[in-house]
């Protein structure tokens, strides 16, 4: 996949984001929807359009979004999920261990008859997961990023011009290892950028 058909799904990904954030909003504090609908009506009515309910929405988009993370930036992966569901038994459910999963499930817990965390509490936790995405912008954008893959690149299009070489002259099996260690070295990158660990019993 080209990079810039990745910026165009991690944009999408970012606006869809940003809606299912203000749906979120509007569902436990019906006068921020209010609000938002007399000062930007066209924001408001885009909202109901293609949003819905939250719960219908954010599932797939959680879905899409952990999907586009393992593939670029896989060190935040395990954040991402965190927010989303608890990764430990709970001896109490709170304001800091409520999850977007509890809110999904309609989870609330009262104390002396009045609720004490209900879904409100899994709002920073959606916006945590919008900035997780939106950072993923700024990656293609560092210069730090585009210098490392293109060195890397340059470097193995040149052993690969030796190869060929070799190839021409008749040095079949030297061109081969030539280019086999290109491979294991583009493997190696590719199981690094995915997290992937590499048995030394059956690598």
């Amino acid at each position: 996949m080209s990079i810039e058909k990745y910026k165009k799904d991690i944009e999408e990904l970012s606006h869809k984001g940003e809606l299912l954030y203000y749906k979120m909003v509007f569902e436990n504090y019906p006068d921020e929807e209010k609000e938002t609908k007399k000062k930007n009506p066209k924001l408001h009515a885009e909202i109901i359009k293609k949003i819905g309910t939250f719960t219908e929405k954010y599932q797939e988009w959680y879905s899409e979004s952990l999907e586009c993370l393992r593939q670029i930036m896989p060190s935040r992966v395990d954040d991402f999920i965190g927010y989303y569901k608890s990764g430990s038994k709970r001896k109490e459910i709170n304001h800091e261990n409520y999850t977007i999963s509890d809110a999904l499930q309609g989870l609330r817990t009262t104390w002396m008859g009045e609720t004490k965390t209900d879904a409100k509490a899994a709002i920073p936790k959606l916006r945590q997961q919008l900035k997780i995405i939106t950072a993923l912008k700024r990656k293609f954008e560092s210069s730090l990023f585009d210098i490392r893959h293109l060195v890397q690149a340059d470097l193995l299009d040149s052993e690969l011009d030796v190869a060929m070489g070799l190839m021409k002259k008749g040095f079949t099996r030297a061109a081969g290892a030539v280019a086999g260690v290109v491979l294991e070295g583009h493997l190696e990158t590719v199981c690094e950028n995915h997290a992937v660990k590499v048995s030394k019993a059956r690598p």
